[in-house]
């Protein structure tokens, strides 16, 4: 009981804040989806777009086009080689390269298919690309010629990869997770959920913890903290009900905040590990619904690229907080932990329409307490928490831009 009650403690102190205010603006002159991001070795950032590759010097704020397309060529995959060479897959058979930081472009054609995504750089500068469905191939000669590399690799559709922090290289596919310790020359498949296998997206955190989201629809994100023999569902809070992929994910080296972004539902931000999330998607244009990935710039701005052009965060992901601030707005609920019932007192800076639900750990909606308005100043409302089993769950207060999410734990 004792360890039950100091854990209750624990996750009642990681109390999580949803941004207050608008996040995000569209920056630069981008039009298109923006598919990728990638930083080069002068410090410039690089979009592969439709049609386009663009380059921004100041930090994503303004962007110039520094490659046409034409045809089918949106590029959308982009990487920096440890010499600093510049490779774009596109949806064309056609790879393109540049050795003078974007100023010059040569084009690769010995790559055998289109829709290379993703192309990536290892850290012994080989390249590895992966078209749909055709699984893996390599570049030891800087593009050149490519061979197929598939030593017990069986999955087809490579979606991205990651390097653990001791060097070894994980997958994610269509079909489990794959790892290998020789930098892709031999791969065998990771131990993962059955029911959840596709994972989209890897991301290995500053701590060694490895996050693997899933494309499955109510899926979501799973964490291992014993390099990928054991994984459990993290990340709850995302709403898993309304989106399928989980595009991208990236970690801020300062805070430790790791920004999700999905197929359908925006971005996210866990400022717990991934324990917990909650929606930051205030500021985006209503009609965006692709959200691919998430970057994190030199300066701490986060930018993400939608099929709309380039977004950014108005501050710096390192001083989030400074989105948190609203004046005369409280959530906080009693007795907690609760056994029967509990009092949810709010304080709301204007009065505004308001939705309060609970969900469980598990991100399912268990109850809506309230929707309606509220005049601005104090308020109170009762939650009946007697149906509920014992366990973790959270109550969420959206109220125009002020959204908040905190846990409440039931005890019987």
């Amino acid at each position: 009981m004792k360890k039950l009650l100091l854990t209750v403690l624990v996750l009642l102190m990681a109390d999580l804040y949803f941004v207050r205010a608008d996040f995000w603006e569209q920056v630069g002159n981008v039009k298109g989806t923006c598919f990728s991001f990638a930083l080069d070795s002068a410090g410039n950032l690089f979009a592969g777009n439709w049609n386009k590759i663009m380059k921004s010097s100041d930090d994503g704020l303004t962007w110039d086009s520094v490659k046409g397309g034409g045809g089918y060529s949106n590029f959308i995959s982009i990487a920096v080689t440890p010499k600093g060479y510049i490779f774009s897959g596109s949806h064309s058979p056609s790879m393109f390269k540049s050795i003078d930081n974007g100023k010059t472009w040569t084009t690769i054609t010995t790559f055998p298919f289109q829709d290379q995504r993703p192309v990536v750089a290892l850290k012994n500068g080989d390249l590895l690309s992966c078209p749909y469905f055709r699984g893996i191939y390599r570049s030891t000669d800087e593009g050149l010629s490519w061979k197929i590399d598939t030593s017990g690799f069986t999955s087809k559709n490579v979606w991205s990869f990651a390097y653990t922090k001791n060097g070894d290289l994980i997958a994610g596919t269509e079909n489990f997770p794959f790892k290998s310790t020789d930098n892709g020359y031999s791969w065998s498949r990771m131990n993962f959920d059955t029911i959840c296998p596709d994972t989209r997206s890897i991301l290995v955190l500053r701590n060694g913890d490895i996050l693997a989201g899933s494309v499955k629809y109510k899926c979501g994100i799973f964490k291992s903290t014993d390099g990928g023999n054991t994984w459990n569902k993290v990340f709850y809070g995302l709403d898993t009900d309304y989106y399928e992929h989980v595009f991208n994910m990236v970690e801020c080296e300062v805070n430790g905040y790791i920004f999700v972004s999905t197929n359908s539902d925006g971005v996210y931000v866990s400022k717990d590990g991934g324990l917990t999330a909650s929606k930051i998607n205030t500021g985006f244009d209503a009609s965006v619904a692709f959200w691919w990935q998430a970057f994190i710039t030199p300066g701490g701005y986060l930018l993400v690229g939608t099929q709309k052009g380039i977004y950014r965060s108005k501050g710096v992901v390192t001083s989030i907080e400074d989105f948190n601030n609203s004046d005369n707005f409280e959530l906080v609920c009693s007795p907690n932990p609760a056994v029967n019932s509990v009092r949810i007192n709010y304080s709301l800076p204007t009065a505004s329409n308001i939705r309060i639900d609970v969900f469980d750990i598990n991100g399912t909606k268990r109850s809506s307490v309230f929707t309606g308005f509220a005049s601005a100043g104090s308020h109170s409302i009762s939650l009946d928490v007697s149906n509920l089993e014992a366990g973790v769950y959270f109550y969420m207060l959206s109220a125009g831009k002020i959204i908040e999410s905190k846990k409440i734990v039931v005890i019987k």
